[in-house]
């Protein structure tokens, strides 16, 4: 196998897994409050903050 095909089926490989990777701000995930515990609600207002962060950041390129 030449060396052009085992970089051009790595980076195909690469390509995919990236595909395969779950897009955060898209994912619908459940959050009840009422179930909640204090480590839990503490966690949720960290990723609200980092997904804030996040928007602002591809907003400003």
């Amino acid at each position: 196998m030449s060396s052009e095909n085992k970089t051009n089926g790595s980076s195909q490989e690469k390509t995919q897994r990236q595909k395969n990777l779950p897009i955060a701000s898209s994912q619908d995930v459940e959050f009840s409050s009422e179930a909640a515990d204090s480590q839990d609600l503490e966690a949720n207002q960290r990723a609200t903050a980092a997904n804030n962060r996040q928007k602002s950041s591809e907003s400003s390129e």
